[in-house]
């Protein structure tokens, strides 16, 4: 059973929706995690500098926006951000495996 018909399981309870954020060129390094601006209700970017993607979903995460937790992967530990923290042990890992399947399949190299 792959990733794809995992996820469209009619008997399995939780469903992911997978939404990837596009980035502009050089925009790679900045934070594309949600936040409320102050008293607005509106959500923008976080926009704040990173380094590191979050081993799940794939998104730059800064330091604010990683849980604590960490997902054991090929390369050893590697950090959760908050939201994909939130989710079940196999929803995290099939939205990783998910991932790294559509990154081979399209020719992009996979974010550890």
């Amino acid at each position: 059973m792959n990733a794809y018909s995992t996820l469209l399981d009619p008997t399995d309870t939780h469903h992911v929706v997978l939404i990837v954020e596009q980035q502009f060129p050089g925009d790679e390094e900045d934070c594309m995690h949600l936040v409320r601006i102050p008293n607005s209700g509106y959500l923008v970017l976080c926009n704040a500098p990173t380094g590191e993607d979050c081993a799940a979903c794939g998104r730059p995460t800064c330091p604010a926006h990683f849980s604590g937790h960490t997902l054991t992967t090929e390369q050893g530990e590697q950090a959760l951000c908050y939201p994909c923290s939130q989710l079940p042990p196999h929803a995290i890992k099939m939205i990783r495996s998910t991932r790294l399947t559509l990154n081979q399949q399209s020719g992009d190299t996979p974010n550890g």
